[in-house]
């Protein structure tokens, strides 16, 4: 028996060396399965050598928007894109060797699906953020998918510099004539949602609600601040300047919102001359006046459009009775001392700088010029407090004349060279164009077996 013991235990020290060499082989083999598996998906997605520029080896996968893959580190211009690697005021992120690639699509993908977002560049291209990615739409109507990479909004500078925000980060995505494309990483930390302003690489946002570019190129952003109050330890509340008027009944963390602007490579908070982050509440939509004062909607109980004068630090109420009504809200055009405002939703502003907003819930295009309120286009029937206390028109479809058309819940807008206002009409899941005389056009065909529509014309 002992001689036996002897014999297995020989044998086990012998074979050990044998086990280790045939576990390491299998280790190896596995890790390299690995790895080849990680890279074939990662080389399956758009976004494949997105890097951050403190790190540009690191190469992430698109994260997940809205059950969608999106790369929020996107940056998109026409044209030659070395014309575009820079702006005029210096914004731009570190530099990157981010390569072109090219998708390819069936001829089927070439469409608009589900749109929420527009902007055009100096030649008048439409570019779309939708569903399925982002589509460019050139100025003789052809349309060129370019990515399947989803961005929540997109804009374009005075020199052809796209952005396009993914919750808390912003992007850049380069592309040529050909279709081709690049995506870089511009500001805001892929990974997780924070505060704190410093370099582009170093910068923090929790979640980009707005986004907008001022003349000179500088980037203003609305910034849910909700982090910033909630756990940010060392902003205590003698360090936060809200909004004056704003109901204490209304105050939850997550409505309220700050400006960050981008310039010479730098992310600053706007704060007064005490120091305080300048809160402004229930922001849906913001644009930049010729004075980089900070233009904003505020929807739901707000509706009104106001002012943030960024040189005094002061608030303004440029048109509609700031919660007047919480509910049963009425539309009411005419001198902007009287008006009243019905859901104020995405905004900017037209080249004589006047104000025009989408009105989501009473599907209109809206406009504050000279004093006055007006309907620019949408003439849907606004249906009585009992049938929907928040306030709710009827949506519709309907193109010709601007003041018999009939909207869907419109959303993001853009204005060409010539004047055409492009408006994404969210739930015909359509972009329409209102031109300088008056008509609304389809610009991508409405199909009503895919349109949202709870009451409908």
């Amino acid at each position: 028996m002992k001689h036996l013991i002897s014999l297995i235990a020989a044998t086990i020290v012998a074979i050990a060396p044998l086990q280790a060499q045939l576990f390491n082989k299998l280790k190896e083999k596995v890790n390299n399965a690995v790895k080849n598996s990680a890279n074939k998906a990662v080389d399956k997605t758009i976004d494949k050598t997105v890097s951050k520029p403190i790190d540009n080896t690191v190469n992430k996968q698109l994260d997940n928007i809205g059950g969608k893959k999106a790369s929020g580190n996107e940056q998109n211009s026409t044209g030659n894109p070395a014309a575009i690697t820079t702006t005029t005021n210096g914004n731009s992120g570190n530099k990157s060797e981010t390569p072109f690639t090219k998708e390819t699509f069936a001829p089927e993908a070439h469409v608009v699906n589900r749109p929420w977002s527009v902007a055009t560049d100096s030649k008048d291209n439409l570019y779309v953020a939708d569903n399925d990615g982002i589509i460019r739409i050139f100025s003789d109507g052809t349309k060129q998918r370019i990515t399947s990479a989803i961005a929540s909004e997109i804009i374009i500078d005075g020199n052809d510099n796209m952005y396009v925000t993914r919750g808390g980060t912003l992007n850049r995505l380069y592309i040529k004539d050909d279709g081709s494309f690049k995506i870089e990483y511009y500001t805001g930390d892929k990974n997780y949602n924070s505060a704190g302003d410093g370099d582009l690489s170093e910068a923090k946002f929790n979640k980009i609600a707005s986004i907008s570019v001022a003349k000179n190129g500088d980037i203003y952003i609305a910034d849910n601040a909700w982090y910033l109050i909630k756990n940010k330890l060392t902003t205590p509340a003698d360090e936060l300047a809200m909004e004056p008027g704003v109901p204490q009944k209304l105050y939850q963390n997550d409505r309220w919102y700050y400006i960050r602007k981008i310039s010479n490579g730098k992310v600053t908070s706007l704060k007064n001359k005490e120091g305080r982050y300048l809160l402004l509440f229930n922001v849906c939509g913001i644009a930049v006046d010729e004075e980089d004062n900070i233009i904003y909607s505020g929807g739901g109980a707000s509706r009104a459009v106001k002012k943030l004068d960024t040189k005094n630090c002061t608030w303004h109420t440029v048109a509609g009775k700031p919660y007047k009504r919480e509910w049963c809200p009425e539309y009411v055009t005419g001198d902007t001392s009287k008006a009243e405002l019905f859901d104020p939703g995405f905004i900017l502003l037209n080249k004589k700088g006047g104000i025009v907003y989408a009105d989501n819930r009473n599907h209109r295009i809206t406009q504050i010029a000279n004093g006055k309120v007006s309907t620019l286009a949408g003439n849907s029937t606004i249906e009585p407090c009992s049938s929907n206390k928040g306030g709710l028109a009827r949506e519709g479809y309907k193109d010709g004349n601007a003041q018999t058309a009939l909207f869907n819940f419109p959303q993001s807008m853009a204005y060409d060279s010539k004047g055409n206002l492009f408006i994404v009409d969210s739930k015909s899941q359509i972009i329409r164009k209102l031109s300088p005389d008056g008509i609304v056009s389809s610009v991508t065909p409405f199909d009503k077996a895919k349109a949202n529509i709870n009451n409908y014309y």
